[in-house]
This record gives C-alpha cells, structure tokens and sequence, in this order.
C-alpha cells in the first residue's frame, strides 16, 4: 500500500482577484466566508460546568477518535484499565495531572473538554456511515484515516502555535436548491465550476495544478490509497479544518476528477461533517 501523502499550506506570493461573485440562477451564490480562517484576536470558547460524568465521557469519545485502546491508554497514564474504565463512566474523578496527560495523548487541548459544545472527530461519523451503509467492509482502513486527520490536526495546532498567515481568502460557501432532476443537478455544477473559475482568475483553460490550488483556498489536500470503489473523501472539523482525501491508487486523470469533486464539497457541503464519494 501507498503512503498517506499530505500537503502542507502556504499563502506567499497568492495573488488572486477578489471580484464579488455574482448571483446566477439555481440560487448559486455565495454565502459565507471560510469559518476556519483564523483571525490574529483570539477567539472566546464559551465553557460550561459539566458533570464527571460528562467529563468521562467526552474523554472516552476523545480516545475511540484517536483509535486507541483503554489498555494503551492506560498504560501510558500508568493506572489499572480498571481505573480508566470508571473514569470514562464518571464513577472515578480524573485529576489534573492525569487530565493534562490525557490531553497530550488524545493531541487535544485541555480547554476542549469543558467547551459548550464538544467536537466529536468527524472522521468517526464518517466510519459510523460506512459501518451502516453498503460500503464494503475494508474500503476505508480505519487507522489510516485517522492518521490523516491526526495530522490535520498537527497542521492546525502548528499553524496556531507559530501564529502562521492564514488564507487571505479562503473557499466560499454557495447555496444550492435541491436539484430536480440529474440534468438540473449537471446544470448547477456547470454554474459552480463557472463561478469558481471566475472567482479565482482560472480563465476557461484545463486546469492541472487543481491540487495546489485547492490547497491555496485553506484546504488540507491528502493523498490515499483506499478500495478501488472510493474516489475521495470529505471531512472538516474546527480543529481539522477542511480537508479532502483522494484515492491515491487511481490514475492521474481520475485524480483530477476527484479532487474537483471533493472540492464542490468544501463549496456546498459543509453543513455536513463528513462525505464519502464513491467511483
């Protein structure tokens, strides 16, 4: 198998015009910024005083998104997994020592767990869909994928560590109505395409660094090897930023349909955490 590849980001030299996207018809337009371009003032999570039970739950959501085990995780805390295990069901208080560790275990910042709303990695509602769905069992290596978001992760803790410059502009969101019929859905992504190229200067030329440019919109860019029958990946997250996966074992040509696929996603999809696009 084919090493998981992905794309580091950087803003320097991206000159792309700014012109005001116009509304078409199909109600194609675009709506919002990107939600996941930091700004230089600090955000304020709002925090709330949770329960130990809630506390312990939270921590074992934390430790099934990470794809580690109680007897793992326990050993590296150096307690019984018995002690974990009344951890996670709020019969056993969790101290601060142990909380700090499990926050750099989990790559989590220790704040996270007492936000209003806790963020469950969109990746594990993307494996829940394919445990409930058609997909064959085995399509998505498990592991893998939350290697790949781990290292989304990685990105966006550096990325806000070393104060680095974020997109000067990032993805748009655009609204669509719930197509028709299959001639009115190609008529909207005709539209989309369109707005897109008009937006980001591509003329009407093929375009064959779409890698890099997705990855200039504030997109993390991940290669994979998955099944034959899946072609990409979407997933985002506040912590994870945007991020597409595509099968790094299909040809180049298919490659590039995958990736302005995925991309259409980022553009219209993110009321939803995660999709799974199949060939």
């Amino acid at each position: 198998m084919r090493p998981t590849r992905i794309s580091q980001i950087g803003w320097e030299g991206l000159k792309i015009p700014l012109g005001k996207a116009q509304e078409i018809d199909l109600s194609l337009k675009p709506v919002n910024k990107l939600p996941y371009n930091r700004q230089k003032e600090k955000r304020r999570a709002e925090f709330v005083t949770i329960t130990q039970e809630e506390l312990g739950q939270r921590l074992k959501t934390a430790r099934e998104t990470s794809g580690l085990t109680q007897q793992e995780v326990a050993d590296a805390l150096d307690i019984q997994r018995t002690s974990l295990i009344s951890i996670e069901s709020g019969k056993r208080a969790v101290s601060s020592i142990e909380l700090d560790k499990l926050s750099r275990i989990y790559r989590r910042d220790m704040s996270e767990f007492f936000e209003q709303a806790f963020e469950e990695d969109p990746t594990h509602v993307l494996l829940r869909t394919v445990s409930t769905t058609e997909i064959p069992v085995g399509s998505i290596n498990k592991d893998e994928l939350l290697k790949c978001a781990n290292l989304c992760r990685h990105i966006t803790f550096l990325e806000e560590l070393l104060e680095l410059p974020v997109s000067p502009i990032g993805p748009v969101t655009y609204a669509l109505r719930q197509p028709s019929s299959r001639w009115n859905a190609v008529q909207q992504g005709m539209s989309l395409a369109e707005q897109e190229r008009k937006r980001l200067g591509l003329g009407i030329w093929p375009v064959q660094n779409l890698a890099e440019i997705i990855r200039r919109q504030g997109v993390r860019v991940i290669e994979h090897a998955m099944s034959e029958d899946i072609s990409g990946l979407f997933f985002h997250g506040r912590k994870l930023g945007l991020a597409v996966v595509i099968n790094a074992a299909h040809k180049h040509q298919r490659k590039l349909f995958s990736f302005a696929h995925e991309y259409c996603h980022v553009l219209v999809d993110r009321n939803r955490p995660s999709l799974i696009s199949h060939v």
